[in-house]
């Protein structure tokens, strides 16, 4: 009887601790979370700036070359991506940014504006863990998908691709 017991509080302990952990790993929010970041000109910019539609943040480090190889790619596909709202946020200082920025011509591309974080505080509200990394919002302003590193730069794109019209 005691080991039937013991064997008993020993499995409602795992499932605790495995819904505890899962808890606790799940994203914070499903929802444009509260912001404020800097436009290129200086001025704030938070959440409620957010446009109207489908918005994508797309968090980079000029320094990083699959940022780059994403920026590139934006360049590449822009015309495809014109029912998104793009928001490219970035901790780097400003001269990093403009550099990269005129490198892929971006600040020409009319539904892409540029933030800047100079705070280090996107990583933490978006719970980013590496750059780059990519968030999609639908119309209600509710996270429908993120991608994050290397090996997710190409399925952020093709989603978009693929979602274009929804």
């Amino acid at each position: 009887m005691n080991k039937k017991l013991f064997v008993l509080i020993i499995i409602f302990l795992l499932l605790l601790l495995t819904v505890i952990y899962v808890t606790m790993n799940r994203p914070k929010e499903s929802s444009l979370p509260d912001f404020m970041f800097y436009t290129l000109n200086g001025k704030e910019f938070t959440q409620e700036d957010v446009e109207n539609g489908k918005n994508v943040f797309i968090y980079i480090n000029p320094e990083c070359k699959i940022c780059e190889y994403s920026l590139s790619k934006l360049q590449f596909i822009q015309d495809s991506l014109l029912s998104y709202n793009i928001y490219i946020v970035s901790s780097s200082s400003l001269s990093n940014i403009n550099k990269i920025l005129l490198q892929y011509n971006i600040l020409s591309i009319p539904n892409v504006k540029v933030l800047l974080d100079s705070g280090f505080k996107f990583e933490e509200i978006f719970m980013v863990k590496v750059t780059p990394s990519a968030f999609v919002y639908d119309f209600n302003h509710n996270l429908t998908n993120c991608f994050q590193g290397v090996s997710e730069i190409d399925e952020f794109f093709d989603y978009l691709l693929n979602h274009n019209c929804e």
